[in-house]
């Protein structure tokens, strides 16, 4: 039982289920499209998207009560002795709108406006399986602008109920927490980091450049970024040891795509991994031309569907490294597949016609030596491409701390495409193509950026984030047909060794 008075719960409420940044934001979409989509006053619009969206956050959180108990802790009215005026405070809420719609001379609004009730009432009535009753709460805000312009038309009404759906669903609060399984006691501690120096000229000299978090999972930890004085390469100082940064690679680690049941959205979660690989290969594609029985290298294979599709296509000899044992995936088990580090690897040098690195090298501990292996192990006319985040795009820019590239703390180098080039060029490789994007999609940094953003370092929970991600996704298709002329997110290098 609750010893706090009403107003004070009611204060409680309001600071933190109602005076948030995301629903300020809903509020100005909401009370926007309110005004550009029919005849509404300025000042009554904006009243009207507040008090509608006041009265249904509160009306869910009366009605997910017993939810959040289990689920989402001691939230006020969860513990409130004055749950009951919370209900009249609801049902009280509903005389400014039927005032409004009534000094709009609107019965058919009226009408509407009670039918959305009635249809939410019934909603928590019938309580559909969550995963359901989701999507189905969040069309009320669209529905809001559709109470004050009726006149829409089909086309206009459509735009607007996907966007705001898709707003409210990327920002829904059960898209957290993510899926740490480490604790708060479990946070590194001084010894678990080491100090490192510029990977590219060697210098210790730096200044500070930004300070990350796990974002992805939530793991803890603040992570420093430091840029070299002397040639502008940005890299993780001090960094964890390797035996700490072990325990930020878990079973749900997005490479290693262990989860493969997403209900419903399974065949587009198997369709987007699939015109990944294929990106992979008509990178591939640009860079040589492969015939059977030719070797092929990937460093950081992952779940190993590349190469599968790689050795189904070309009939190639295929190795994958990856220092996690991911020997029981059905396509790792298909491939000669070595666990561990590349330095440990016996491989025979001069013998690779295609070597590739796909978000790899920003990982590594040891940049220079990998590439200078690299160097040896490819044949005469062989060819390296090496995929990695780009800093000096404009995903970092918008994001800073959040951008998905840092990675904190497995992204150990940011690179830059002068710092990219530069490395390769130090290793003896020349660079025969750059491209300023690359096989991953940059719409994944976006979405992911946003979501960090909103989430401050309380990870993502992917089962949450898969629907906002496809929807999304849709939304932005006209930006991301331009892709490959925006520098979002990636770059590409596709070298030869120096004669």
């Amino acid at each position: 039982m609750s010893s706090k008075s009403w107003p004070e719960d009611l204060r409680s409420w309001t600071a933190t289920r109602l005076l948030r940044a995301h629903i300020g934001l809903l509020w100005l979409l909401v009370t926007g499209c309110m005004l550009a989509a029919g005849p509404v006053p300025m000042v009554s619009g904006a009243l009207l998207a507040a008090i509608l969206i006041a009265q249904f956050r509160l009306w869910d959180d009366l009605a997910d009560r017993a939810w959040d108990a289990r689920h989402n802790g001691p939230r006020v009215l969860t513990a409130s002795v004055h749950g009951a005026r919370f209900g009249w405070l609801c049902a009280g809420a509903a005389l400014p709108v039927l005032a409004l719609f009534w000094h709009w001379d609107a019965a058919g609004r009226l009408g509407a406006y009670l039918f959305l009730c009635g249809a939410m009432g019934g909603l928590y009535l019938v309580e559909p399986p969550r995963a359901l009753r989701v999507p189905l709460v969040l069309l009320k805000y669209p529905f809001f602008v559709w109470l004050a312009a009726p006149s829409l038309s089909l086309q206009a009404a459509l735009a607007l109920w996907g966007a705001l759906a898709a707003y409210e669903l990327l920002t829904y609060d059960s898209i957290h927490p993510g899926t740490s399984t480490m604790n708060l006691a479990d946070m590194p501690a001084s010894d678990a980091f080491e100090a490192c120096n510029c990977y590219l000229c060697g210098a210790d000299a730096a200044d500070a450049l930004v300070t990350g978090q796990d974002d992805l999972t939530g793991k803890p930890g603040r992570f420093s970024f430091v840029q070299c004085r002397r040639c502008g390469m940005a890299y993780q100082s001090p960094r964890l040891t390797l035996d700490w940064v072990k325990h930020y690679y878990d079973d749900e680690y997005i490479a290693h795509r262990k989860k493969t049941d997403w209900g419903w959205l399974t065949p587009f979660y198997q369709r987007a991994m699939r015109k990944h690989d294929l990106g992979k290969l008509a990178m591939v594609d640009r860079a040589l031309r492969l015939s059977p029985g030719q070797k092929v290298l990937d460093i950081g294979c992952g779940a190993g569907t590349f190469l599968l599709e790689l050795v189904t296509r070309d009939k190639v000899a295929a190795t994958g490294v990856d220092f996690k044992d991911l020997s029981h995936l059905p396509a790792i088990k298909q491939l000669d597949f070595r666990c561990g580090l590349l330095a440990d690897q016996d491989l025979a040098p001069g013998s690779f016609s295609l070597i590739t690195m796909w978000h790899f090298l920003e990982h590594d501990y040891d940049p220079n030596a990998t590439l200078a292996r690299c160097r040896d192990l490819l044949a005469p006319d062989g060819r390296l491409v090496i995929e990695v985040p780009r800093l000096d795009s404009l995903s970092f820019k918008l994001y800073r701390e959040r951008w998905p590239g840092l990675q904190a703390p497995q992204h150990t180098v940011l690179y830059s495409r002068a710092s990219l080039l530069a490395m390769a060029e130090k290793q003896g490789l020349v660079v025969e193509e750059y491209l300023p994007w690359g096989a991953f999609p940059a719409y994944f940094y976006l979405f992911a950026g946003f979501a960090f953003k909103l989430l401050r370092g309380r990870g993502l929970n992917l089962d949450k984030a898969i629907l906002p991600y496809f929807l999304g996704q849709v939304l932005l298709a006209p930006v991301l047909l331009f892709e490959r002329r925006l520098n979002l997110a990636m770059q590409t290098v596709i070298c030869r060794r120096a004669p």
